[in-house]
């Protein structure tokens, strides 16, 4: 459907209000790069339909990201509305704050210590959960005997659901995009687990749990994989694992060096 070419212009009341809770700072500055620095600019609309001037539909940008932003020509990957409206929340969250004053404490880089504190804390609640000597020995596990233990695919569950809740995610967008890779990489793991592990009824780990086991029906070591097909069926199991655990690894390799450089932890 066309979009009418007939600019409704927002009502007093509704400028004034995304000029008060952005502070005239740009929500594409701040989400991308972290900074409340006072900005030159002009209210855009987010779904570029200049007819919709509800209040949530708009967000205040420098000329340059504004210009950005409706730019039709760009060669590159535009920024999409939801990425700009998530911005923009969140930095009308950081205006509520005050941080855009706290500039005794807002290191050269932009980013407050408010925000580094809690980016910090952040990532050691997830560090808690899952860290990254556990990670690996579970990946080890997983890969050398195609085993686990109950309480560690926990660990892996309870990580992933803790960081797809927005409020337990990082404020820096620099460690967002290698969270959200690990996350991805560990959905899978776990999707693979979960179809493709089972309990063995003779293990069992005081403090880890029940050890599960990849097909034990068609592995020859577990009282299974008797005919050729079968043991050729493990063995396409196994390397599909092994595909899903070196995504995981290389996924949170990148994640944890991130967080090392931008949080020094």
């Amino acid at each position: 459907m066309a979009v009418s070419r007939n600019r409704k212009k927002p009502t007093l009341n509704t400028e004034e209000a995304v000029l008060t809770k952005s502070a005239r700072r740009c929500a594409l500055c701040y989400g991308l790069d972290g900074n409340l620095r006072r900005r030159r600019g002009q209210i855009a609309h987010i779904d570029h339909d200049r007819t919709n001037s509800a209040e949530d539909n708009l967000g205040y940008l420098c000329f340059d990201h504004h210009d950005e932003y409706d730019s039709k020509t760009s060669q590159s990957k535009r920024i999409t509305p939801r990425e700009f409206q998530n911005y923009r929340d969140r930095l009308y969250e950081a205006i509520a704050r005050g941080l855009h004053h706290d500039r005794s404490n807002r290191p050269k880089d932009g980013v407050s210590s408010e925000v580094r504190s809690h980016d910090q804390q952040a990532f050691r609640v997830g560090d808690a959960i899952l860290s990254e000597d556990k990670l690996y020995d579970i990946l080890r596990k997983l890969s050398g005997d195609h085993t686990y233990f109950g309480n560690d695919g926990s660990a892996i569950r309870s990580f992933t659901t803790h960081y797809l809740a927005e409020s337990n995610r990082f404020v820096l967008e620099d460690i967002l995009e290698p969270l959200d890779e690990l996350l991805k990489a560990l959905s899978a793991l776990n999707e693979f687990m979960i179809v493709n592990f089972f309990r063995h009824p003779l293990n069992h780990h005081e403090d880890r749990g029940a050890l599960m086991c990849m097909h034990p029906n068609h592995n020859t070591d577990r009282g299974g994989g008797h005919t050729e097909e079968e043991m050729q069926r493990y063995q396409d199991y196994a390397e599909k694992l092994d595909g899903i655990i070196e995504k995981v690894a290389e996924a949170f390799a990148e994640y944890r060096r991130t967080v090392k450089r931008t949080l020094l932890v």
